[in-house]
């Protein structure tokens, strides 16, 4: 019974790479949104000195950061989703596990 609660703890975190990916992701997303930001904000005003329509520089780089930044979060947020269901199917795994053992030892006694 306490052999497999032992072999999950020695285990460690077997999925931190994902995690530390996840948190990646999720940098890349907000960054993403800054970036599209700052650029549409740079051609806009370049696009207003020259004379010309200053409105689609800024939709057309603010729709591309937007869409970049969800990307990445929707990336980051199923990473976590893996992770966490991967986590909880170990979980009970190890319950079915106790559960087994314990309904052995009831049934020799």
């Amino acid at each position: 019974m306490n052999q497999t609660y032992q072999q999950s703890e020695d285990t460690g975190k077997p999925f931190q790479g994902l995690r530390n990916l996840s948190v990646i992701c999720s940098i890349l997303g907000y960054l993403s949104f800054l970036g599209g930001f700052v650029m549409a904000s740079m051609t806009s005003h370049n696009a207003y000195n020259s004379y010309d329509d200053p409105v689609l520089p800024f939709v057309l780089w603010f729709s591309v950061g937007f869409v970049g930044g969800i990307g990445y979060l929707i990336i980051a947020d199923v990473l976590k989703l893996f992770v966490s269901a991967k986590e909880n199917l170990d979980e009970l795994l190890i319950s079915a596990r106790e559960i087994a053992t314990h309904l052995r030892e009831a049934r020799e006694k």
